[in-house]
């Protein structure tokens, strides 16, 4: 695709002008999206000759901050204007292949101060059915992100939020079904993950094995066990991480499901640089992560928790606890509300060289459909970061967006 692996502040004068530049895109992507369509129509495009219709959604977004990156000090504020393309096409080959894309890229210039960052990722997932017991599956992906973007996501967004990460991700598995309640599920992933614009954030390697067996014990229940091991490498410390943990996914309403793992974890550390410490194995920790999910025609409910340890640009490993919730509900035929609410906490892990950190969301955001392909938005957000020492900085954003979604034949 098109990311920059070079991103540099621009010179005196040149936010304002690509600020202009973004904003005047918004008037043109405005005016074009209201435009009827050329042969439009009130379907969508069927799919045929063995792929199903692209889809395509371009759109801009203006916020203000008073401290978009959550650092000390005054005089933090800056306007922020995006322009964004969001890309998906899914290819069938044969009955037994399938590839699926997806692309985003984004272009974000702050008013003052920050510069501009370019950002995005695109994601390639094959799967081919070679009989009715044996899938092969593979995903391949790279993503740029802002990490003040992934506050409550990411371990390391707490340590230098005005970094940029570039990570590159792949995945390789076998499915085997060798009947029609059992699933068999040997999987092997690696990432490697770069910081740009940060001088205290190192490269992660990390490699993952596990095998997973799972068996429906009725209409609406599958256990299973899963476990494995994790090979990190990054600062001065690696680290070797052996698993396993109990598996369950049921229904447990009507519309509510529910995916739960429960395990434990143990971590070895070893030298990983000249001069470093060495190190042995830790305690056995708890390891787990969960799901409670509502899918409503109208109405999409989530809760998620998870503790477990993380890889680290600050070196070795950091525990990570999270827990959040999200709520949609559509308002009438045109109108949608959103509610975001989320908690990190980093740190305080066998090998950690960080400091721990709390990491907070939360988000309102209301939708209305305009027209059938242009939808206008507007977010209310509060942001809030732990600082050593006990302290603390937060912020809020407030901003409007409008996406266009063109009718792809």
């Amino acid at each position: 695709m098109f990311w920059s692996c070079h991103d540099r502040p621009p010179a005196p004068g040149r936010p304002r002008r690509r600020l202009a530049r973004t904003v005047s895109g918004l008037a043109m992507t405005f005016a074009a999206a209201t435009a009827p369509p050329v042969g439009a129509q009130t379907v969508p495009a069927a799919t045929t000759g063995g792929e199903a219709a692209p889809e395509l959604s371009v759109g801009t977004e203006v916020t203000y901050s008073p401290n978009p990156f959550l650092l000390p000090g005054d005089d933090r504020g800056a306007i922020a204007a995006e322009a964004r393309i969001d890309a998906r096409y899914t290819l069938l080959p044969s009955v037994q292949s399938k590839l699926a894309f997806a692309g985003s890229l984004r272009d974000r210039g702050y008013s003052r101060r920050y510069g501009n960052v370019v950002f995005g990722e695109a994601r390639l997932d094959a799967s081919y059915r070679a009989n009715e017991y044996l899938s092969l599956l593979g995903t391949g992906q790279f993503r740029r992100a802002p990490l003040i973007d992934r506050l409550t996501t990411s371990v390391d967004a707490g340590v230098d939020p005005r970094a940029v990460s570039n990570a590159i991700y792949g995945r390789l598995a076998v499915q085997w079904t060798p009947d029609a309640h059992t699933m068999i599920l040997p999987e092997v992933e690696a990432e490697r993950t770069s910081y740009d614009r940060s001088g205290l954030l190192e490269t992660t390697r990390v490699l993952r094995t596990a095998l997973a067996v799972s068996h429906r014990t009725g209409p609406t229940t599958t256990i299973g066990v899963r476990g494995g091991g994790r090979f990190s490498r990054g600062g001065p410390l690696d680290a070797t991480t052996w698993f396993v943990n109990a598996t369950l996914e049921t229904r447990v309403a009507r519309d509510w499901t529910l995916t739960a793992e429960l395990g434990v974890e143990r971590n070895r550390f070893d030298a990983g640089a000249p001069g470093a410490p060495a190190r042995g194995s830790g305690p056995v920790l708890l390891n787990g992560r969960g799901a409670l999910c509502r899918n409503g025609e109208r109405r999409e409910i989530c809760f998620r928790a998870g503790l477990f340890s993380e890889a680290s640009g600050i070196g070795g490993l950091q525990r990570r606890t999270f827990a959040n919730a999200s709520w949609r509900e559509a308002i009438g035929q045109r109108m949608s509300l959103r509610l975001l609410g989320e908690y990190q906490h980093a740190g305080a892990g066998e090998g950690d060289l960080a400091a721990a950190t709390d990491a907070y969301r939360a988000a309102v955001t209301l939708e209305r459909t305009l027209v059938p392909t242009l939808t206008l938005g507007g977010t209310l957000e509060y942001i809030r970061r732990g600082l050593p020492l006990g302290r603390a900085v937060d912020s809020f954003f407030v901003g409007a967006a409008l996406r266009f979604t063109p009718r792809l034949q």
